[in-house]
Formats: C-alpha cells, structure tokens, sequence
C-alpha cells in the first residue's frame, strides 16, 4: 500500500500458515526490493515467536508481526461509522470481526499444548471436517518451536542455532539445525504436537 508522502507498507498475511521467515527474507530481498524503506508487517493469526516481535532479514530488513486480535481491537471502532455510510458493509464487516475473533479463541484453547499433551482423537474429528485439523496441528507446533526458542535463547544465540517450524505429510515438526548465511538445515525433531 502506498499512500502520498508515507513510506510503502508492505503486510504479509498468513491466517492458516505457518509464518515462514525464509519467505519473508526473499519478499525482502526481491519482491519488494525497489521500494523506498517500506513498513514490513506479518499480520498472522500464530504469533511467530520472534524476540521483540520483529525478525531482521540478512538484508537488515525489519518485519514487525501484529497479530489478528490486534488488527480486530484497531477496527472494531470504525463499525459505528460504517454502519452510518453502508449498513450491508458494515454487517459483513462485523461478521468477519466475529470469525476473526472466534479463530483467535480456537488458536488460544487448542494451539497451545501443555507439556506432553497430544490433541485427543476426539478432537481430531470435530475439527476434521471443518477443515481445521491442520491448522490447529501447525498452531501446536509453532507454539512447541516458540518454547524452544524461550527455553533456549541462550545457547541458541552463543551457537548460531536457528529453530524453525516445519511441516511432513501435514503433520507439524519443530525442527532445528544450525544457521547457515540465514537459513538452517531442517531436522526433524520428533513425533508431531
């Protein structure tokens, strides 16, 4: 988005996705190289885990993630004046808040496992059909990668050791392996969360 007189903001959109730093480092470097010192957001409904919320690109590219309830608490506000000027808009548009905010609390109450907990079968098969099984599998693991990341932010950054997300067969995987000129070598780590 440019508008006159403000730098380019650039927003990666990722609501069933995993965000993948790799993709961003490439946006970075190609797509959106040309732009005058754009704004770099992942707007995401997974938090990546990222220290300071921000990843750096090996370019120095900044992303900055914003989560979904975020964009939802920004928005909300404006239905008021919506609903004056378009009443059908304005009713799509609180429905679309409402999904939003239902993805958030299903993120909250399944994405984030307990130690050694695995997701019941049960659940499996209510979230199966709505096609939601695979999602909250890369919720789980994201949020697994991201406790590594705490627990061992110290030998991770004396290392160079680079923990990332991963997906097999639609099953998630914390993966890591060392950096390597800003990408790792993918490891699987074990049996999916």
């Amino acid at each position: 988005m440019e508008y006159p007189g403000r730098s380019p903001l650039v927003i990666e959109n990722k609501v069933f996705s995993i965000p993948d730093t790799d993709q961003l480092d490439t946006y970075a470097n190609g797509k959106l190289h040309g732009l005058g010192h754009p704004a770099l957001v992942l707007l995401s409904l997974l938090d990546p885990g990222w220290p300071g919320r921000s990843w750096t690109t090996p370019d120095g590219a900044v992303w900055h993630y914003k989560g979904y309830d975020e964009l939802c608490a920004v928005l909300r506000p404006c239905l008021r004046d919506l609903r004056k000027a378009d009443l059908f808009g304005a009713d799509a548009f609180e429905r679309w808040l409402g999904l939003i905010d239902t993805l958030v609390c299903l993120s909250d109450e399944v994405g984030m496992p307990a130690d050694s907990e695995l997701l019941p079968e049960e659940a499996f098969a209510i979230l199966k059909p709505a096609r939601l099984d695979a999602t909250v599998q890369k919720m789980r693991c994201l949020h697994a990668t991201n406790r590594i990341r705490r627990e061992l932010a110290g030998e991770i950054e004396q290392r160079g050791i680079l923990v990332r997300t991963a997906m097999s067969r639609g099953q998630g995987r914390p993966a890591r392996g060392p950096a390597s000129a800003g990408r790792s070598r993918r490891a699987s780590s074990g049996s999916s969360i």
